[in-house]
């Protein structure tokens, strides 16, 4: 009788289970893998859809007046060293350092008792040769009535005659010698000639003061005064080309106005550009009354002045401007004229050359390069690159997020999303990688 035996599986089969046991790791490894990998492109896919975004807008039209700014400088009209007229020791100041004075006030006052005398002297001589002149004119006339009889000699004629007319002549040079001392006398009293603000006082009373060389203080005149500027050679050219082609009338025909800031006046308390006419950042109005005849070659510029006035406020009795300070001008170029303006972050710069980026049809963007003038309302103002009536998508923002030009964008309108011209369809978000289940190991037969 045969004993019962155990059959051992086939060694094939055992080497499937041990492959199918070994892959199930790995399968399952790989499709979690693919799942984060689906996951994260499409981050990054809304990451770079939100890069290209752009926003743009459409160009403004408007009537604008062209302008050019400048930096300026306050000069007083009238200004005056004091100085003493007489020598002497300073007696009296009468004035405190800085304030303001009308014409003739009394400043400063010399010890006059020296002048005095010298006065008081020729006023006697004048008296003294009064006294003789009239004499003399008495004998004269009495030897014209005896010379005419021809009862007096002719010798003696002569001599009347001539002791006359010496008399007169000595008269005439006392009271010249008198108004001498008079107007010495007066000049004990130094005065201003202008009305202004003064200075300090630079000599202190007990202190000996020089004719015509000691220098008292000094006087400026206040209102009106002069705004001194420069204005470039293109500028110039473009002035005198506007007077040429009759577009601007030359200034002997009508006023040239400028507009006048200082530094601490801003357009609505910022550091941006305002009209033209810009009432709180250029408040003040001048008339330039002078240019130079030559352009100083050294700053190949034209030195032009303006006046303004200057009032005194009613309540604090102060002025707004002092000679020596700096302040913005502004100056109007020719007649108000239609422009083409684009906000100034539109504008960007490649070497020399100016561009703006506009979305075409297809969600791409263009380059286009463009001419600027000056700026107007906080836009810039283009002369060239675009044309009035056009209406093309300008890029205002995001262009610095831009890498590739080339590449479709997102277009968004400037202060709010929808409207406009509809943006390119995005691609859709592809769908995560499916997990891969493993294979079942075979079972054992």
């Amino acid at each position: 009788m045969d004993l019962p035996t155990h059959r051992k599986p086939a060694r094939g089969l055992r080497l499937l289970a041990l492959t199918a046991s070994a892959l199930v790791p790995i399968f399952v490894a790989s499709g979690c893998h693919s799942t984060s990998q689906g996951a994260i492109g499409a981050t990054e896919k809304k990451k770079e859809e939100a890069i290209r975004t752009v926003k743009y807008t459409f160009q403004a039209e408007k009537e604008v007046t062209d302008f050019e700014d400048f930096v300026g400088q306050f000069e007083a009209v009238k200004s005056v060293e004091i100085r003493a007229r007489v020598t002497g020791y300073l007696d009296k100041v009468n004035f405190q350092d800085g304030t303001e004075i009308t014409e003739n006030t009394v400043l400063f006052e010399i010890d006059p008792r020296s002048y005095q005398a010298a006065a008081n002297r020729t006023d006697a001589l004048v008296v003294q040769n009064e006294a003789h002149y009239k004499r003399l004119e008495l004998d004269f006339k009495r030897a014209q009535s005896l010379i005419s009889r021809e009862v007096m000699p002719r010798e003696e004629y002569d001599r009347v005659s001539g002791d006359y007319a010496e008399a007169a002549g000595t008269l005439a040079s006392a009271r010249a010698e008198n108004d001498l001392a008079k107007l010495n006398l007066n000049f004990t009293k130094v005065t201003s000639p202008i009305a202004g603000r003064l200075s300090r006082r630079m000599v202190d009373p007990g202190n000996l003061v020089r004719a015509d060389d000691t220098l008292l203080t000094t006087v400026v005149a206040l209102d009106p005064m002069y705004v001194n500027f420069d204005i470039d050679e293109r500028t110039v050219l473009r002035l005198r080309r506007l007077i040429l082609d009759e577009k601007l009338k030359p200034r002997s025909m009508v006023e040239w106005p400028v507009f006048i800031g200082l530094f601490d006046e801003r357009s609505g308390g910022s550091d941006s550009a305002g009209t033209m006419m810009d009432k709180q950042e250029y408040p003040h109005k001048a008339v330039i009354n002078f240019s130079d005849n030559h352009i100083d070659v050294s700053t190949g510029t034209l030195r032009v002045r303006a006046i303004i006035a200057n009032p005194m406020a009613a309540t604090s009795k102060t002025r707004m401007f002092t000679p020596g300070l700096a302040v913005k001008i502004r100056m109007p170029i020719g007649d108000p004229h239609p422009a083409v303006l684009v906000p100034v972050n539109a504008i960007s710069n490649e070497q020399s050359k100016k561009f703006i980026l506009v979305v075409n049809n297809e969600n791409k963007l263009e380059k286009r390069d463009v001419v600027v003038g000056g700026d107007y309302e906080g836009m810039q103002i283009v002369t060239s690159g675009l044309k009035p009536g056009e209406k093309v998508r300008i890029v205002a923002e995001g262009v610095q997020s831009l890498r590739d030009y080339k590449l479709p964008v997102n277009p968004v309108l400037l202060g709010g999303a929808g409207k406009g011209t509809p943006a390119a369809p995005t691609k859709p978000t592809p769908s995560p990688t499916p997990t891969v289940a493993a294979p079942a190991a075979p079972k054992a037969e």
